[in-house]
């Protein structure tokens, strides 16, 4: 997956994480982080942090 940057400079590579809450008491949340290094764990522990 790619992101066009404003002013149509090149595209930026994201990816996509999607939590879920095996409890259902949270949303579906989809985050776009463009750090390809940061591990998608890494990515569901800020939404685990983020209350």
């Amino acid at each position: 997956m790619s992101l066009a940057q404003p002013g149509g400079g090149s595209t930026l590579p994201i990816r996509c994480v999607l939590v879920v809450d095996p409890l259902g008491t949270r949303d579906r949340q989809p985050f776009f982080p463009t750090d390809l290094t940061l591990a998608p764990a890494r990515t569901i522990e800020w939404f685990v942090f983020q209350d």
